[in-house]
């Protein structure tokens, strides 16, 4: 349940704060939209880490004990058997190891020698003890980085939510096609011209069409220009106003 907070998170984020209409967000600049798809990619990601690293602390194996006895390991294993893991069969590592070399020798021996069945019943309930500590010791383990990824991926969640947010243009979407008067300004004219080939900007018509009042989108019509020529001037390339109706 807890990997799959994050989805809550971004749920109540989206009704909390008035989730845009699929109109809306289709009445954004193409550069907005980069913006957006970048923010829901960096949640998508962040949602699969945390996921990804639940379902590690779920899938949590023991060990074996082949693993266990590993030079590597000798030492963590040695400080479980001091704790009382395998108590009341053995209380010490070295005692431990002993019984399990001894173990193997009697069991090559035909008779096997009294006892050896009492002795295998204690190593092999002390085994199982160490296996359900070793799965508990990766679960532990495994639960603390999941706690990390999961910490980084809910602020990368809100995170992506804010940006995405404060990326989106807000104003009132175009209802009708509506005549604009338009003001480009001089380090956007060749943009213009090379979008929809019109030669100036003050000899073109211009009817906004689809978009926003913030990123309307321009049909243009006049000298030199292409059939169906549209043009979106991002903000600042010019000065978007409506026609005054007579």
């Amino acid at each position: 349940m807890v990997a799959f907070v994050p989805i809550t998170t971004v749920a109540t984020g989206l009704v909390a704060t008035g989730a845009p209409s699929f109109g809306r967000i289709r009445a954004q600049s193409e550069t907005t939209l980069t913006h957006l798809v970048f923010a829901a990619i960096l949640t998508t990601l962040a949602l699969s880490a945390v996921m990804l690293s639940g379902t590690r602390v779920l899938d949590a194996e023991p060990e074996s004990l082949s693993s266990l006895q590993k030079p590597k390991n000798r030492a963590t294993l040695a400080k479980a058997i001091s704790d009382g893991v395998i108590a009341p069969h053995f209380f010490d590592a070295e005692a431990f190891q002993k019984a399990m070399a001894q173990a193997q020798v009697d069991l090559s021996k035909a008779p096997p020698p009294a006892g050896l069945a009492d002795q295998l019943s204690s190593l092999g309930a002390a085994v199982e003890s160490l296996r359900e500590w070793s799965v508990f010791t990766r679960t532990r383990k495994l639960y603390r980085r999941f706690l990390g990824v999961f910490g980084v991926g809910v602020l990368l969640v809100i995170a992506s939510m804010a940006y995405a947010l404060a990326q989106m243009d807000t104003s009132p979407p175009l209802t009708e096609p509506t005549p604009v008067s338009v003001t480009v300004n001089e380090s956007a004219t060749k943009t213009f011209t090379s979008k929809t080939g019109c030669i100036q900007a003050g000899q073109s018509n211009f009817v906004a069409v689809r978009g926003t009042w913030v990123h309307p989108v321009l049909a243009v019509t006049g000298a030199g220009c292409r059939f169906g020529a549209e043009w979106q001037p991002t903000p600042g390339e010019a000065r978007v106003l409506p026609v005054p109706k007579s």
